[in-house]
This record gives C-alpha cells, sequence and structure tokens, in this order.
C-alpha cells in the first residue's frame, strides 16, 4: 500500500493596515492564481495611500471607505500597506444661472490637499468675469485644504449702435448701447414738409427694431 503526500506552491500576501481602517481577503495564495483584496476605511475616515511591498502605487483624491485591490498571477510574497485619514473637505461648485458653464473637477468628498482644476466655458456674447472668491482666471488650479463653494460670474458684452442720417430728419435715439441679444428699437422722424423714405438695407418702416450682436451703425433716408 502506497501513500502518496501531495504539495501546492502557494505564495503569501502579508497585510498591515494603519489604524482607523482594514484590509480582508486570502491571504494563503495558490500559486499564479488571482487574488482580490479590500481596503476599508472606519466611518468618518477615507482611504488615504496604498503601498505594495513599501511602493506607493495609489494616493487618494476623492474620499473614498472601500476600495479593491487586485494581484493577477500572484507568483511571489508581497506585502500590502493602507493609511487611512480623517481630513476630509467637501467640493461644491454650482452652475451658473446664465452666461456659461463650469467644468473639470467633480463635486463631492476629497481628500485634504488634493488638487482641484475648474475651468469655465462662456456661452457667445458673453464673458467670463470672476469667480465668485473674486478670483480673474478663468482656468484654476488649487489644493483643497477646506470646505469650498465656488461659482463662476458671466457677463454679457456690452455693444453701442449708432445711428445716422441722410437728407432732412432724425433718428430717435440717436445711440442707444446695449448687451449681446438685446433688442433695441429706433424710430426715424422727418422734419416738417418731409417723409422718411428707408433704412441703409432697404426697410421702408419708421420705426424698426434691431438685435444686437456687435457694435453697430444704421442710416435712415
Amino acid at each position: 500500500h502506497t501513500i502518496s503526500a501531495i504539495f501546492q506552491r502557494v505564495a503569501y500576501l502579508t497585510f498591515q493596515a494603519d489604524l482607523n481602517g482594514s484590509i480582508s481577503g486570502e491571504t494563503v495564495i495558490n500559486y499564479g492564481e488571482n487574488a482580490y483584496c479590500t481596503i476599508t476605511a472606519d466611518e468618518g475616515y477615507s482611504i488615504d495611500k496604498i503601498y505594495i511591498d513599501g511602493e506607493e502605487v495609489y494616493q487618494a483624491t476623492l474620499a473614498i471607505s472601500s476600495l479593491s485591490v487586485p494581484f493577477e498571477n500572484f507568483t511571489e510574497d508581497k506585502t500590502l500597506k493602507a493609511t487611512f485619514t480623517s481630513d476630509i473637505v467637501t467640493l461644491t461648485v454650482a452652475q451658473p444661472a446664465e452666461g456659461g458653464y463650469i467644468y473639470g473637477s467633480e463635486n463631492g468628498s476629497y481628500v485634504s490637499g488634493s488638487e482641484i482644476t475648474l475651468e469655465t466655458a462662456p456661452l457667445k456674447g458673453w464673458y467670463f468675469a470672476a469667480w465668485s472668491d473674486g478670483n480673474t482666471n478663468s482656468e484654476i488650479t488649487f489644493n483643497i485644504t477646506e470646505n469650498t463653494e465656488l461659482t463662476a460670474i458671466f457677463e454679457k458684452y456690452g455693444y453701442t449702435i449708432e445711428v445716422a442720417t441722410e437728407g432732412n430728419g432724425k433718428v430717435e435715439p440717436e445711440t442707444q448701447s446695449a448687451n449681446y441679444g438685446d433688442i433695441v428699437t429706433f424710430k426715424a422722424v422727418p422734419d416738417d414738409g418731409h417723409i422718411f423714405s428707408h433704412w441703409e438695407d432697404g426697410s421702408t418702416e419708421a420705426e424698426r427694431q434691431y438685435t444686437v450682436t456687435d457694435n453697430a451703425s444704421i442710416t435712415a433716408s
């Protein structure tokens, strides 16, 4: 009678979790197989950094409480370490009611010190004026260290519409200042003994409206 002993080659995964969190998963892995571990922060904490064999492989930006770490084709002993932090701040970016949009880093909770990038995109006829904190750079990058609320302020471009006359008469008003997209009204008023003929574009309506898109000059005859 023969008794056979069978041995399986394995590799070991060692967990090192700082206070305020834990690591779970298999620690003895069959050679060449895949392994999966889960890092979990305690309530009120977030995962900060992850190290494999002493080398940093992950630095958190968004605050997360749980993260799965895969190991494919596990063939040698490794050490998985995780650190945790309670230094969490919130970014709240409000889209403007009009004039343009903000894009970049998303609203949410971040590990303090994380880099935030925000940019603005004004609509046609509008321009970026400032952020709500007074910064006038249309694109900003900063390290967030406290709860932060921001929005962007957009303003319309302002234009001047001038008028001229040929012949005996006037236009009321003579000049108008208006913003992009505004509709302004002009009226041609002939002198006594004269009649209004036309505007320079051929329109014969004495009172006309003009949609503002740029500085302009119009003439009544």
